[in-house]
């Protein structure tokens, strides 16, 4: 009994390709010079930039430089007068006092008489 195998239909395959970049697109991504994707994908650096050597070339997912991306993220934090404000219940401007008026004892040409 032999079972006859027929060809899939296209509708019924589900390729999915993704495509590769290199390294000046990488760069230009980024807007990095080249140097710095070659320090970031060298052997035995702490923190690569996710990649593939095929053949002696350098090839990027452009999901995975995103995710890199991202984990680089700063979040901008607080200014001092922000985080007592916080902590104060108000905003800034409303918890800033007017600097209180310095009386000078006199000028240097006041001084000299």
């Amino acid at each position: 009994m032999t079972r006859d195998v027929q060809p899939a239909k296209p509708e019924q395959l589900q390729l999915s390709f993704v495509r590769y970049l290199n390294i000046e697109q990488v760069a230009e991504m980024l807007g990095v010079p080249k140097s710095f994707i070659y320090r970031r994908t060298a052997r035995g650096h702490d923190d690569p930039i996710p990649h593939y050597r095929i053949g002696g070339h350098l090839r990027f997912k452009l999901e995975d430089d995103e995710s890199w991306i991202e984990t680089h993220r700063n979040e901008p934090q607080p200014s001092p007068a922000a985080m007592v404000a916080a902590v104060r219940g108000g905003t800034p401007s409303q918890n800033t006092q007017p600097l209180k008026q310095v009386q000078r004892r006199g000028t240097a040409g006041e001084l000299a008489s």
